[in-house]
């Protein structure tokens, strides 16, 4: 019987000569000041082509039950992406690498919903059996999804092709419940200021940021956290460019501070970001940008040596695959590999 192998996730799209550099890394680190050693607790990681690839939380760690005892430890903690052909995120998965077995074991997985406007209009988690037999019903920590067994959405409005509304909704069992929503004001074409707001349905505000822009590009922005409706502390955000032209780098689309900060809509700043500081009254943290020259050839994508870690089903269990089903082949430079064979 002759068979047919499917391979979903499309590689990056290869450039030609038109751009100069590539986005290799932006690191989060924590703290910047009071006298501590600087620490990563972050990381992002893009493709040759200068294409998200990974998002990785340095460990170690473990979960404990409801008696202290230790369920899962792991090293360390990691986000991982798969494409459509127009090189949009559709879908990642939440792994953990088991500290006893080294297994990568994913925890949850996210669908995204894109519409006719190349618009994310619609991001859906939920935790694997794997996942909910770890952290339990509700659980929500470590950047693991809240909701009834990790179950949960955030939708996405839009006004002329303007994010105005994000929404985070949880599932109780039943049905979804919202639980936090962020506005956004516009003006003239640039976001100026967002609003968080929790507790419904009353909704009360739990942060406000406001945006300064020069020349059109983001330059600082000055965050209020409220309490009971009354304004506590602030954060102060500054951001700092280099000499490169963003036009002339292979990167993804939007602000990319916007990306990893989970706040959308931004428009592309002229030049290179090379950093971004965060102060607020007790704490201090800050982003860092690394690029290297961008090489437009097909075969270095192609040839890239990785070795396969395990295949998973949808439901994140380890499977040595069947066919006509979908499979999720996982390696060890932080790819994942969707496909089905079709007999």
């Amino acid at each position: 019987m002759k068979k047919l192998l499917l391979i979903l996730l499309c590689l990056p799209m290869v450039g030609f000569g038109q751009y100069q550099y590539k986005l290799d890394s932006i690191t989060a680190n924590y703290p910047i000041s009071f006298n501590l050693p600087e620490i990563t607790i972050g990381k992002i990681e893009y493709d040759s082509q200068g294409r998200f690839n990974k998002i990785i939380f340095p460990g170690p760690g473990d979960m404990q039950d409801s008696n202290g005892n230790i369920v899962y430890s792991y090293d360390y903690h990691c986000g991982t992406p798969s494409y459509n052909t127009n090189d949009q995120i559709i879908s990642s998965q939440h792994a953990f690498q088991n500290s006893n077995t080294q297994n990568l074991d994913v925890m949850e997985n996210t669908i995204n919903y894109i519409d006719n406007n190349d618009n994310l209009i619609s991001s859906e988690s939920e935790l694997t059996n794997y996942g909910s037999s770890i952290f339990g019903v509700g659980y929500s920590g470590i950047g693991i999804s809240s909701g009834i067994d990790g179950k949960n959405k955030i939708t996405y409005t839009y006004i002329n092709n303007e994010s105005i509304l994000d929404e985070k909704w949880d599932w109780d069992g039943a049905t979804y419940v919202p639980t936090f929503k962020t506005e956004k004001i516009w003006e003239f074409g640039i976001p100026i200021q967002t609003i968080d707001y929790y507790n419904p349905p009353a909704w009360e505000i739990s942060k406000k940021t406001n945006y300064s822009f020069v020349s059109g590009d983001l330059f600082n922005f000055i965050s209020i956290n409220y309490s009971n409706g009354v304004p506590n502390d602030t954060t102060d955000g500054s951001l700092y460019y280099n000499n490169a032209l963003i036009s002339n780098t292979a990167q993804p689309t939007g602000l990319i501070l916007m990306n990893m900060s989970g706040t959308s809509g931004f428009p592309e700043p002229t030049y290179q970001l090379d950093s971004v500081k965060f102060t607020g009254a007790n704490f201090s943290y800050s982003y860092h940008y690394y690029y290297s020259a961008f090489t437009s050839t097909a075969i270095q994508e192609h040839t890239t040596n990785k070795e396969l870690l395990k295949v998973t089903d949808l439901l994140g269990r380890e499977t040595k695959g069947t066919n006509n089903e979908v499979l999720f082949y996982i390696y060890d430079d932080g790819t994942v590999e969707k496909r089905i064979i079709i007999e």
